[in-house]
């Protein structure tokens, strides 16, 4: 098996390649501020992470995306995993990032902290064409198959999905294609919370990777399942990326988005619903200027906010009601506790 996988892993040149939301371009400001007051941060110097041995020497590809916090000094304070498509892609991506040098942020010509999505994609191309290529299409089709059918069997899928994640060569075009098979099976099987996931790994992949109907699909998709579970800011942000790459697919969603900013250009409170994730983590795009907790469960350790113009960090109490200054412009909480820690959070104004 060692020799078997030093063969394969001479067949490949690993590759890892970064993208950004924001740095090196204009960031993208809330409406309170102009172009002129407010510029995103530019990168100066980064370098690629090195390729984890474990998932070079099965011929893996692999996509994670990190948020950061860049500070007034251009320095990475903070970096966190919000998704991957496999947890031994991380390590080397954090260490990565937290080296970058950046230059900071700027607001009314003053440096400013700023917050930034990055998405690190880990690649292999293939020399020539094997017999563990095949081995992965042979349990796809599998999948393909049994997915297919009225009532799929759910048992049988976990096993073949289990076997997939093992196999020799995984190209960034196989993943995309497993991904899709996992977004179908969690349609089935799994709560409309772990739909969102499954379908949120999909965005990662380039656009060479999904068909056009494929996207359009999952970004539709996104949109719904994220205001069916409440989550309204998150809604905004894939809404306006749906009109932005697919404006005709607006029509679906267009009606249910209407009532959401009634709510909010009506100052209404609501509910929104959270929930750690398996690092202890979750993550809420707000809407409204103040907020509170209510009916917790599990440990909550702390709130980290990353807004447009100002980076925090916040001692977590149920007592306590929290409330953002305007010039703070568009904020992001992230809420770190034990995993599967839970509750409401109430937005006000």
């Amino acid at each position: 098996m060692i020799l078997k996988s030093i063969i394969i892993a001479a067949l490949l040149i690993p590759s890892v390649s970064i993208s950004s939301k924001t740095l090196a371009q204009q960031q993208k400001v809330d409406k309170k501020f102009s172009s002129d007051e407010f510029r995103g941060p530019q990168m100066e110097k980064r370098e690629a992470p090195k390729y984890p041995i474990s998932m070079l020497k099965l011929g893996h590809t692999g996509l994670v995306e990190i948020e950061i916090t860049v500070d007034e000094t251009g320095t990475v304070k903070n970096a966190v995993v919000i998704q991957s498509t496999d947890p031994d892609f991380e390590k080397n991506s954090l260490d990565a990032v937290l080296a970058y040098e950046i230059k900071p942020a700027t607001y009314q010509g003053k440096d400013v902290s700023s917050r930034d999505r990055i998405v690190v994609r880990y690649e292999v191309e293939v020399r020539t064409w094997n017999e563990v290529g095949r081995n992965f299409l042979k349990i796809y089709r599998k999948i393909a198959k049994e997915l297919e059918k009225d009532k799929p069997n759910e048992k049988k899928l976990s096993k073949l999905f289990k076997r997939a994640d093992k196999v020799y060569l995984l190209t960034m075009y196989s993943l995309s294609r497993l991904k899709l098979a996992q977004a179908k099976f969690s349609e089935h099987f799994k709560d409309q919370r772990t739909q969102l996931k499954a379908l949120t790994e999909l965005v990662l992949f380039e656009a060479k990777y999904l068909a056009d109907s494929e996207r359009q699909q999952v970004l539709t998709s996104i949109v719904k399942h994220q205001i069916n579970l409440g989550f309204y800011g998150e809604a905004i942000e894939s809404y306006s990326t749906l009109q932005k790459e697919f404006p005709d697919a607006i029509k679906t969603v267009e009606p249910v988005i209407q009532k959401v900013n009634a709510i909010l250009i009506a100052e209404q409170s609501y509910v929104r619903k959270f929930q750690t994730d398996q690092r202890g983590n979750d993550f809420v795009e707000l809407t409204n200027p103040a907020f509170f907790f209510q009916n917790t469960s599990g440990v909550i350790n702390k709130l980290k906010l990353r807004c447009q113009t100002r980076s925090t960090e916040l001692e977590y109490s149920p007592e306590n009601d929290y409330r953002l200054p305007p010039s703070w412009g568009k904020c992001s909480l992230q809420i770190i506790g034990e995993p599967g820690a839970n509750g409401e959070l109430i937005q006000v104004w």
